[in-house]
């Protein structure tokens, strides 16, 4: 028998070169022979970029949230999460991966999502049910759901008690929300791994201290307000004895006490008993004029006794000093909307104590009128 491999060994290069070429020539004309037709499924050449980043073997980003999936990509997801076809762990694993995914590229909603169907797997992996949760976290924290993402921090230390990136985005959220109880706690966690973790020290030590002084406002806050509503409830005993009428507005009877109201005086119980009111005075003559306020009314004064100072000289907006102590009439409106006048004689007391007389908005009003004017007569009618 021949010996082939001796033969093909005993070949010149220029026969081989010979077959080499032959073989060429039978393969080209194999090629030429085959029957032609156009190829219609190709990209085009103005949407082949397009085309070929919405491949799921070449997009280099996650399809955007609404966004038709190309055919094969919703194929691979179904195959994937075919529960039919994959155990709760795999499942649980896919979808942590997919939300690694959306979380690289800050796709932090679709990362939450992700997580979110990862964990309803319910797969019996503790370390993949923790990662699961910590991560959720990250996107929830990135979110600013602080709240959410602490919730997931405290489920995945409850799975993996030394958890670190847990315990510390646990701080993170206690710090942004102010729980410094909690965060005190955290951070012993965390020292209870790493003693020497400097950080962590300094940070518990910052928390102790803002507690400790927030504890002493609310102290003193609490202080105040006892000593505040006791006397409080002097005033309005006060007010309540002397039969004066004050109407509740949305506040209650907080227009007359409460601190909101700062930017104008309150009334007050003096030390002998009596009570200080502030005033207003309208002019319904002069529109542009703005009301005057009087701060300080004791009640056993005289209208004559305060006006004497108010209307000794002319303001500005009364060049020709119509309004005189002994050129004005004033009046105060009562429950059923009349104008009520009253005599310069009387004290602030005596006219607040009348039974249509009513304290609205924390303060009497009074309407000071030119005697014997027009306006006058039409608002008497």
């Amino acid at each position: 028998m021949m010996d082939k491999s001796n033969n093909f060994n005993k070949m010149s290069d220029e026969e081989r070169i010979q077959l080499a070429t032959k073989l060429d020539k039978e393969l080209e004309k194999f090629i030429d022979d085959l029957p032609k037709s156009k190829y219609k499924d190709g990209w085009a050449e103005d949407t082949w970029e397009k085309e070929m980043e919405s491949h799921p073997f070449f997009m280099t980003k996650p399809p955007e949230a609404g966004e038709d999936l190309h055919p094969l990509y919703e194929g691979l997801q179904q195959l994937k999460y075919d529960p039919t076809v994959n155990s709760p762990l795999e499942l649980a694993t896919s979808y942590k991966d997919d939300g690694n995914f959306n979380f690289k590229y800050k796709n932090y909603r679709l990362a939450v999502v992700a997580y979110t169907e990862g964990l309803k797997a319910k797969c019996d992996d503790a370390e993949v049910n923790a990662t699961l949760h910590n991560n959720r976290a990250a996107a929830h924290f990135f979110l600013k759901n602080y709240r959410s993402s602490l919730k997931d921090c405290e489920l995945a230390i409850s799975l993996k008690p030394a958890h670190l990136k847990a315990l510390y985005r646990a701080v993170q959220c206690c710090s942004k929300m102010n729980k410094l109880e909690l965060c005190i706690m955290f951070c012993d966690k965390i020292l209870d791994i790493e003693s020497d973790n400097q950080t962590y020290l300094q940070l518990k030590n910052e928390c102790i201290t803002k507690l400790n002084d927030q504890r002493k406002e609310e102290k003193l806050k609490e202080r105040n307000e006892r000593k505040r509503d006791k006397i409080v409830g002097k005033l309005y005993e006060a007010i309540v004895k002397r039969g004066i009428k004050v109407k509740k507005g949305k506040d209650g009877l907080l227009e007359l006490f409460n601190d909101c109201y700062d930017q104008f005086a309150k009334v007050r119980l003096e030390k002998d008993g009596s009570l200080t009111w502030p005033v207003t005075l309208m002019y319904p003559e002069n529109h542009y004029q703005a009301p005057d306020y009087i701060q300080s009314f004791p009640e056993g004064d005289t209208f004559e006794d305060i006006f004497k100072v108010a209307f000794s000289n002319p303001a500005e907006w009364d060049p020709q000093h119509r309004y005189k102590l002994d050129t004005i009439s004033v009046y105060y409106k009562s429950i059923k909307n009349k104008f009520v006048p009253i005599s310069l004689s009387d004290t602030l007391g005596k006219v607040m104590a009348r039974n249509d007389f009513l304290v609205e908005e924390g303060t009497p009003l009074f309407y000071i009128f030119v005697r014997g004017s027009e306006l006058e007569k039409i608002n008497l009618r």
